[in-house]
């Protein structure tokens, strides 16, 4: 264990990870013939849900707020 003196005298090491860019996406109203609202499609990968979520299940992008 170390002492107090030890921790304020020696520099902490920083420890870089992987980054990756965070995506960004937005979801698109999917209707039918008549207009009621089906689902929505993430107009980046295609990918089809009933609800709307914050991230795309699909490809991990984090989708826009209106």
């Amino acid at each position: 264990m170390k002492t107090m003196s030890e921790l304020k005298t020696k520099p902490n090491k920083v420890i870089m990870r992987d980054m990756q860019v965070i995506k960004h996406g937005k979801w698109e109203e999917i209707r039918d013939a008549y207009g009621q609202l089906e689902g929505w499609i993430h107009i980046e990968c295609g990918r089809e849900v009933k609800i709307k979520e914050n991230y795309c299940p699909n490809c991990g992008a984090k989708m826009e707020v209106e």
